[in-house]
C-alpha cells in the first residue's frame, strides 16, 4: 500500500517554536495570550494549540482508553477518520455504518438518543433529544 500522506512529506516538519512566532507575527503586535488564549470561567487557560509534550500522565491514560477500540494496525500513520451517527433508526444507522467502514472510515461515534440510551422505544417526541 502506497503511503497516504507522502504528500505531507514534501513540507518542513513543524515545531511548537516555528508555529508560535508565525503566530506572533499574524497578530502583528497583539498580546497572544489576550488574543489566542482562552480563560475558561473554572479559571484554566485553553492554548490554541497543545503537542505532546502537554500531555501528562493521566492524560495520556484518557487518550488511550478513548483510542483503544481503534487497532494500530488500522490506522495509517496514526490517523483516525471518525464519522458521526445521530439517525434514530438503527436499521438506517446500520447501513450507513457499513458504507462508512466500506469506504475508508476506520471508526464510527454513535450519538444516541436519551430514549435509545435507556433501551426504551422512541417515540416522535423524543427523537433527537
Amino acid at each position: 500500500m502506497s503511503d497516504p500522506l507522502k504528500l505531507a512529506s514534501e513540507f518542513p516538519s513543524a515545531d511548537y517554536a516555528s508555529w508560535r512566532k508565525l503566530a506572533e507575527d499574524a497578530l502583528k503586535g497583539a498580546p497572544f495570550d489576550k488574543k489566542l488564549v482562552t480563560r475558561a470561567r473554572d479559571g484554566f487557560s485553553v492554548q490554541p494549540i497543545y503537542t505532546l509534550d502537554d500531555q501528562d500522565d493521566a492524560t495520556r491514560l484518557i487518550h488511550e482508553v478513548l483510542t483503544a477500540t481503534v487497532e494500530p494496525r488500522e490506522t495509517v500513520t496514526g490517523w483516525d477518520i471518525r464519522q458521526l451517527h445521530t439517525h434514530p433508526d438503527p436499521k438506517v444507522t446500520n447501513a450507513a455504518i457499513l458504507d462508512d467502514l466500506e469506504n475508508g472510515a476506520t471508526s464510527i461515534t454513535l450519538k444516541l438518543d436519551a430514549a435509545a440510551r435507556q433501551g426504551r422505544e422512541i417515540s416522535s417526541g423524543e427523537v433527537g433529544v
